[in-house]
């Protein structure tokens, strides 16, 4: 008898649902669609390429070290304690892998068994959830934007706490103190506090505390960044992880069993040229939160709500106040299908951010971003039906989307 032709994860794990709406982007601009893109997450930067004449090319065709090239591993370390005021060992608490996204997923796997309980502050990023699907724990969330002791939400049987600081999508940077409390409440009952601090550089006036500087045991810790998304250099997937010996000498044996190692050409250039790229981004960076900052003022102006925040390149936007009343996935699709301009709905972010939706600042002028606020209004005024964007959607050859998953009430 044949098996039938399943697939074990289909049916819990979402896609990401601001991928789905990238991938709309790019098909519709293969097509040759102006569209204004305000739902990629990564700033766009005038970067050099330093070319790899003065790289160790045959180096860099072979495997490297599964916890990292060394060099990185140290430049690493000078920097956190550099800009962050956070110490670590290069050589036994850290491990360069390829992209933060994969770095957060071996780090849930290295410490949750089945059914472990685990706390995500919310709004969270987009993949927390399904990560944790995967894993097959349990989790719940927990407001942060707001809420002056969001420890008092972490109950004693929770094995993991994931925090996203500078937060993705609300532009929120916890203040030291608060970040104190959560992580005394972790090592009170412990649990790990896992941090994604993917974000680290976009912030202003550089009032970022990284968990590490907090001067507590390393042991509940899990610190993980991106080091090409600082950089402006996504799609080169540099991330890594920080955290106590142990964690990370058993977190190298699923390193090893899934990756053996992040591509070592380009941790060799990053490596090479890191402090010049800094440099480089450094005032590009500045300007984006600055953008940020302006883009806010706007919309406070207007009268348009946000989750308010200070850092990143995100902006998290109520769209009641722009007059929308209907399901705000359908809103975004008619946004990008019939006004050229892409965002991210605010489901993706957790279970009471449904009004809400993300728009980023770092991708297009600020002037396309100004026009693009001016649409969303005029968007929500007549409001298409579910129909006729499945019409829409069939006319462009898109594919079809998943209604029943992201819209059961339409």
């Amino acid at each position: 008898m044949k098996h039938p032709i399943t697939f074990a994860r289909e049916t819990k794990i979402r896609p990401a649902l601001s991928v789905v709406f990238n991938q709309l982007l790019y098909k519709l601009r293969e097509m040759s669609y102006d569209i204004t893109a305000l739902s990629l997450g990564e700033a766009f930067f005038e970067l050099p390429f330093y070319g790899f004449e003065k790289i160790d090319i045959e180096s860099g065709f072979h495997y490297s070290d599964s916890r990292g090239v060394a060099v990185l591993r140290h430049k690493i370390s000078e920097l956190y304690k550099k800009s962050y005021s956070g110490t670590f060992d290069a050589n036994s608490q850290i491990i360069i892998t390829p992209g933060s996204k994969i770095a957060i997923y071996m780090a849930m796997l290295n410490v949750l068994q089945k059914g472990d309980k685990v706390a995500i502050f919310e709004p969270a990023w987009v993949s927390y959830r399904e990560q944790l699907e995967l894993c097959e724990a349990k989790y719940q969330f927990i407001p942060l934007v707001g809420e002056t002791s969001p420890e008092i939400h972490i109950n004693e049987d929770i094995r993991l706490v994931i925090l996203n600081n500078p937060n993705n999508p609300a532009g929120y940077n916890m203040p030291k103190e608060v970040l104190e409390r959560i992580l005394q409440r972790c090592i009170n009952i412990g649990a790990y506090l896992l941090v994604d601090e993917a974000y680290s550089d976009f912030v202003d006036e550089k009032n970022f505390s990284s968990a590490l500087s907090l001067g507590s045991s390393i042991e509940n810790l899990i610190i993980v960044n991106s080091l090409s998304k600082n950089l402006g250099m996504s799609g080169w997937r540099i991330g890594y992880i920080i955290s106590s010996k142990n964690f990370i000498d058993s977190l190298l044996r699923i390193q090893q069993n899934l990756i053996t190692c992040t591509p070592t050409l380009l941790q060799l250039y990053v490596a090479k040229y890191l402090d010049d790229l800094i440099e480089i981004t450094k005032p590009q960076i500045a300007e984006v939160v600055r953008k940020r900052r302006r883009v806010m003022n706007h919309l406070e102006k207007l009268g348009i709500e946000t989750m308010g925040g200070d850092s990143t390149f995100y902006i998290f936007l109520n769209v009641n106040s722009l007059g929308v009343k209907t399901n705000v996935v359908l809103y975004c699709l008619n946004l990008l299908l019939n006004f050229d301009i892409c965002v991210v709905p605010g489901l993706a972010y957790g279970l009471s951010t449904e009004n809400y939706i993300r728009i980023s600042v770092g991708t297009e002028s600020e002037e396309r971003i100004i026009e693009s606020i001016t649409t969303m209004q005029l968007a929500a005024k007549d409001l298409p039906t579910k129909e006729q964007i499945i019409e829409l959607m069939k006319r462009l050859d898109l594919g079809e989307f998943d209604w029943d998953l992201w819209c059961p009430s339409l």
